[in-house]
């Protein structure tokens, strides 16, 4: 049996991967006649949600709770998705760094053939220039965020521990996501938390930042997908980015949502905005379209075999 751990479980993308998983070994597994071929673990830390299985409320940022529910568990694949972003350093060290690190040190020595997947950001990236994209994995990273920082330290310590005692960990640089449940925090979230009070009649109309910069946006389906195929098919000690590969501007990735949800012609106002501007900046997804070829390749000849 496959034992399978998911953290951050609790939260938009650990959700989405939860469900995704959930239905794609429901129609592919071989053993999908065995109800024990494969069993899902999930920990979470915050807001009670309703998931088809068990989850563990616990603070991953301690490292009594870490080894506990590793010894528990014993899983074969760790989908590591908890963390924050509150921009407050010893916070966001505690919870992207920090508790990463338990991971990694549990794993290198008790579960050596454990593979596990590593979450990191386009944040690591910092500011670049318009010509400098698409972004490659191995452009230098300088970023200008407290949660960018942390979150390279997260994935220097996921290589470190592949090349010091060859832990099997894969990292994931995630670019933008868009869906229902993102944090309020991120335009995407604020967008989905206005829609609705949009739709209750809480609001007249919409009320963003600056929407003339671009970015590169994928949905928690997406996500889902291309975290499964990094735990199959990633290499370890690797980055992969995960994203579109194109720009949209903010503007038209508004519209496009608000239009999907059936809602046109609505005021959108723009607030005064003092930050730092990055323009545009989207990922090189070279790197992992060509382990989604291979496994496109792996299935036609699995077809012809039948």
């Amino acid at each position: 049996m496959k034992k399978i751990l998911i953290t951050g479980a609790t939260g938009a993308s650990g959700q989405a991967l939860y469900h995704y998983l959930d239905n794609w070994y429901h129609k592919n597994n071989v053993n999908s006649n065995n109800s024990d071929s494969v069993k899902f673990f999930l920990a979470g830390f915050g807001n009670v949600v309703a998931l088809p299985c068990v989850v563990q409320y616990l603070d991953l940022s301690q490292k009594e709770n870490v080894f506990y529910l590793l010894k528990e568990i014993e899983p074969d694949e760790i989908y590591h998705l908890a963390g924050s972003f509150t921009q407050d350093f010893a916070i966001d060290f505690k919870n992207n760094v920090q508790s990463t690190e338990y991971f990694l040190d549990f794993l290198q020595k008790y579960l050596p053939n454990t593979k596990m997947l590593a979450i990191g950001s386009a944040s690591e990236y910092g500011f670049v220039s318009p010509n400098q994209n698409p972004i490659k994995e191995d452009f230098l990273p300088s970023p200008e965020s407290v949660y960018g920082l942390t979150k390279l330290y997260q994935t220097q310590l996921a290589q470190f521990y592949y090349k010091r005692f060859g832990v099997n960990v894969v990292i994931a640089r995630l670019f933008n996501l868009y869906g229902k449940g993102i944090s309020p925090k991120l335009l995407a979230g604020k967008l989905f938390q206005q829609i609705e009070d949009f739709k209750h009649k809480k609001i007249a109309h919409f009320t963003f930042g600056g929407l003339n910069d671009s970015r590169d946006y994928i949905s928690l389906g997406e996500m889902a997908e291309y975290y499964h195929l990094l735990m199959q098919k990633g290499q370890a000690g690797e980055i992969y980015n995960v994203g579109a590969g194109k720009p949209i501007k903010l503007y038209d990735f508004v519209q496009k949502i608000l239009e999907e949800n059936q809602i046109f012609g609505a005021k959108i106002e723009i607030e005064h905005f003092t930050h730092k501007s990055l323009p545009i900046i989207y990922a090189d997804i070279d790197k992992i379209n060509e382990l989604k070829n291979q496994e496109l390749i792996v299935r036609n000849q699995e077809k012809l075999r039948k």
